[in-house]
């Protein structure tokens, strides 16, 4: 088992003398420990290293191992600000992983702002025609352009990773927000996951037939939930006839009162006006 690696008096003296010297993996190979140990031990102290300095060191260790050259370099230091990242790609004949990496070791950033307000340039606005609209794909992007798309275009059939199969179950909300549960019968066709199973156990629903849950949950697929109503029963269902002669005359009482109530008020709100 290796033995545990100790800071002692002088090798904190030697990061704390060296850290803005070094590097952390420099630091870490004189100090015969792992390059994380001095990350932990820098941050868990206080001991921070300035960006500039982070990004010196990473210069100084891509010196000689770059294939960007001087003048290209230097095109990336003068334009980085005012051009996109893609178009001083496409200028320099590199990838955009490539300026984005040579950038980075060269200790170039390109600030918030103006990668937000490029961000913004590049999108269609609300009302806004888009420029390709109308026109044929050879008239706004080049042969070799239009060559490069096939690689990753869907082939005659292809379908995307997460395509639902026959059988599989998903959850849609109606206008009202009540989830309800669906299942694929085939390819674009699915039907409520309630009726399926109703029908599996009753055969076919009749024309104007309804299935509905009896405990209100649609989510309770029970055969013992579910239950068949016509197009009458369910209205009849749904309207104040479901009630006892009693409380439907109670319930007319209160709607008129409510009616009577709503008159006087606007009456009143017109007088005063």
């Amino acid at each position: 088992m290796p033995t545990r690696f100790k800071i002692t008096p002088e090798r904190d003296k030697f990061i704390r003398d060296n850290r803005l010297l070094m590097s952390g993996v420099d630091l870490a190979k004189e100090l015969g420990c792992s390059k994380s140990f001095i990350q932990h031990y820098l941050r868990n102290n206080g001991l921070t290293v300035p960006k500039e300095v982070q990004n010196s060191f990473r210069v100084k260790k891509m010196i000689g191992r770059t294939t960007f050259t001087e003048k290209e370099d230097q095109y990336i230091k003068d334009n980085y600000l005012t051009m996109p990242i893609k178009t001083i790609a496409s200028e320099l004949g590199r990838s955009g992983t490539g300026i984005n990496g040579r950038m980075k070791a060269m200790g170039l950033e390109v600030p918030a702002d103006i990668i937000e307000e490029r961000k913004q340039m590049g999108r269609i606005k609300p009302g806004q025609t888009p420029p390709n609209k109308g026109k044929k794909q050879t008239e706004y992007m080049s042969a070799e352009a239009i060559e490069r798309t096939k690689a990753t275009r869907f082939k005659k059939g292809n379908e995307p990773h997460n395509t639902l199969k026959d059988g599989e179950i998903t959850v849609r909300k109606d206008k009202r927000g009540i989830e309800y549960k669906f299942i694929r019968i085939k390819k674009a066709e699915w039907i409520p996951l309630h009726r399926y199973l109703w029908e599996e156990a009753n055969g076919p629903i009749p024309e104007g037939g309804n299935i509905i849950f009896k405990d209100g949950n649609t989510q309770n697929l029970q055969l013992s939930n579910l239950e068949l109503l016509t197009d009458g029963q369910l209205m009849k269902k749904n309207t104040i006839h479901r009630y006892p002669d009693e409380l439907k005359d109670l319930m007319r009482l209160t709607s008129k009162l409510n009616r009577t109530i709503k008159k006087i008020e606007e009456n009143g709100t017109k007088q005063n006006d």
